[in-house]
């Protein structure tokens, strides 16, 4: 039963009639007194009953079985079929349950050989009825027929009439004899059927109760049913009191017990209430008891008797979801604990011992994982996680699970400098969980290293490869630029190189280490081109020797030695307007630059008197035809 479980018992109330009193047409008033003060019925058409194994006799047995089914007739046609039973063989899922004892639960009651509990819970509630075979006085065996009237009232409190008549001539008066319901039985039911289930009533039900205890003062029953409308009314402290009341007249009773267990466990008074379930338990030894008293234990962190009692509830009832749930709980919040005081190997002992009954349960697989991660037994947590997927390929703790403990492998040869294997465990992390920050940048701390190891011992494709697959994970990381454009520049690939060093200062203009590279690739870059150019002119291959020095003014623009040098080449080809150019060029941007000055002055002097050589012939040519010109207009005249 649950926190907000409801016990009640309806008893037989003592009640006196006087000759010739006159009956109201129905009782209905007094049906609420056992109900928590509401109106309780099965609200639908048929009702499953249970009857348990009749411990008589096996030849007197079927005469027992007959008379509940004569007992459950007789109902169905006093209502006009409008109730009707059904016999179910499964106890926990009928409505109202049989049970044949020699004994009973309480000895200061009357003398009725039968009594309804009525038991709510949050889903809804049943009832439990027991039939006592054995008189209390003679102990001799209560025949059928003697028993026949008490079967009448116990089902007429399970569909509804929660309360006694005053009419011995009903079959809900408190000693019942009749042997059939009675039209005002009927009357009341009728009525009692036409209002809403769980309509309160518990002004009447409370007038009633105190009129009842006023005449029977020594009636434990009457207190019980007092406390219960007080309990349902949220009046705890009345409701303690008056269990208290009726657990004092009858101390052996387990009712009164239960109900201040209840309470006492529903305001969190759970010391108080773990002391009454204790004593219910060597009283009545029902799952119910035994599952509360476990989940007591649990609450109080109590773990150890948590899992005994909870143990010795599912022995009872072993298909209990509840009680199942709440055992795994007590493992799982026991194993944490211990966790939490780093007792780690206790804490594996309880999950193992946990698996005994939950073996393929996730949240202990769970939990041991996590045990492991903890001592660093990262093979044993990676079989776990595994285990968990084997089974649900798509869960997504244990996907994580396993990508965190990649990574922490990953991280272990990473610290022993084994970085190829490291890269293998954190791809295999980021493959679980794309999402893990961790092994993204422990992989890409890794492939930095690695392809810097490769850069290093001049496997230069290899490590162009591994920074563009770190470049793949942190595109904007200007530090990956930087090494990338140095490693293309061990590789001779210059525009490569100046490209992502540039990317790299562009991503961070404030980094140092980049601009340092950048400016010294280009001075080398422009060096070797320098001296590649200069080379070749001195082999007479001008052409190749402009493409050096143009490459070479393509990485440095403003470099005045290399406008120099080209000028000269230049003018080596003949080409003096583009030498002339390249010689300006070189005196802007180093005025102070001297050989520049003497190249320029050299490349025009010698432009100007080639100019003045080539004006002789010209010159001779334009006289000699001006001659011609004359001596033939002076032929025409002659």
């Amino acid at each position: 039963m649950g926190k907000c479980c409801k016990s009640l018992v309806l008893f037989v109330v003592f009640g006196s009639v006087l000759a010739g009193s006159v009956f109201a047409s129905d009782y209905f008033f007094e049906c609420t007194n056992s109900a928590n003060g509401r109106i309780t019925y099965f609200e639908r058409h048929q009702i499953s009953v249970f009857s348990a194994p009749i411990p008589l006799e096996t030849h007197v047995v079927p005469t027992y079985e007959q008379l509940l089914v004569d007992v459950l007739k007789l109902w169905e046609d006093a209502t006009h079929n409008m109730v009707a039973f059904r016999i179910i063989s499964e106890r926990q899922s009928a409505d109202i349950r049989i049970d044949w004892t020699h004994q009973r639960r309480s000895n200061n009651l009357s003398k009725n050989v039968g009594e309804a509990t009525l038991l709510r819970t949050q889903s809804g509630f049943h009832v439990e009825i027991k039939a006592l075979l054995r008189d209390r006085t003679t102990l001799s065996i209560v025949k059928p027929k003697q028993l026949k009237p008490i079967l009448l009232h116990e089902i007429g409190h399970a569909i509804g009439l929660w309360g006694h008549s005053d009419d011995p001539k009903d079959v809900m008066f408190d000693t019942p004899t009749v042997e059939k319901p009675s039209f005002r039985d009927i009357a009341t039911w009728e009525k009692v059927r036409a209002k809403p289930i769980s309509q309160p009533f518990h002004r009447q039900a409370i007038i009633a109760l105190k009129r009842h205890i006023t005449e029977n003062p020594e009636i434990a029953e009457n207190y019980l049913s007092l406390g219960s409308v007080y309990a349902d009314q949220g009046r705890d402290e009345e409701a303690i009191t008056t269990f208290q009341k009726a657990l004092a007249i009858d101390p052996q009773s387990p009712i009164p017990r239960l109900q201040l267990a209840q309470i006492f466990h529903k305001i969190g008074k759970f010391d108080r209430a773990t002391a009454h379930y204790s004593r219910l338990v060597g009283m009545v030894r029902s799952a119910e008891i035994l599952g509360v008293l476990g989940t007591l234990y649990l609450i109080q962190q109590e773990y150890e008797q948590s899992i005994d009692y909870l143990h010795q509830a599912l022995r009872l009832e072993p298909n209990s979801s509840k009680l199942n749930q709440n055992l795994l709980a007590a493992y799982h919040q026991w194993g944490m604990e211990l966790i939490e005081h780093q007792n780690y190997s206790q804490a594996i002992a309880r999950f193992q011992q946990g698996f005994e009954r939950f073996a393929q349960s996730k949240i202990l697989l769970y939990d041991l994982a996590v045990v492991y991660e903890l001592l660093a037994d990262y093979a044993s947590a990676q079989k776990v996680y595994e285990k968990i997927l084997d089974q649900y390929p798509q869960d997504n703790i244990a996907r994580v699970g396993l990508a965190t403990t990649f990574n922490n492998i990953g991280t272990q040869f990473s610290h022993q400098k084994e970085w190829a294997t490291a890269r293998e465990f954190y791809q295999d992390a980021l493959e679980y969980d794309p999402q893990s920050w961790q092994a993204r940048h422990n992989l890409l701390e890794t492939l930095t290293r690695i392809g810097w190891e490769q850069n290093l011992q001049g496997y230069l494709d290899e490590a162009i490869a591994t920074y563009h697959q770190a470049l793949e994970i942190n595109p904007e990381n200007p530090e990956l630029c930087s090494n990338l454009g140095v490693i293309y520049f061990n590789s001779c690939n210059y525009d490569e190189a100046i490209k992502y060093l540039e990317k790299a200062i562009t991503l961070n203009p404030d980094y140092i280490d980049a601009q340092n590279n950048l400016r010294y690739v280009t001075q080398k870059i422009t060096k070797t081109l320098a001296e590649v150019g200069w080379k070749q002119s001195l082999q007479n291959d001008l052409d190749s020797a402009i493409s050096a020095y143009l490459k070479a003014l393509k990485v440095s623009p403003t470099n005045a030695f290399i406008h120099n040098n080209l000028g000269i080449i230049y003018f080596k080809v003949g080409d003096r307007d583009q030498a002339i150019k390249y010689l300006e060029k070189a005196v802007t941007l180093n005025p102070d630059y001297i050989d520049a000055q003497n190249n320029l002055r050299y490349v025009k002097k010698m432009r100007k008197k080639n100019f003045k050589l080539a004006l002789g012939p010209v010159l001779v040519i334009i006289v000699l035809v001006i001659l011609l010109l004359n001596l033939k207009n002076k032929n025409k005249n002659g």
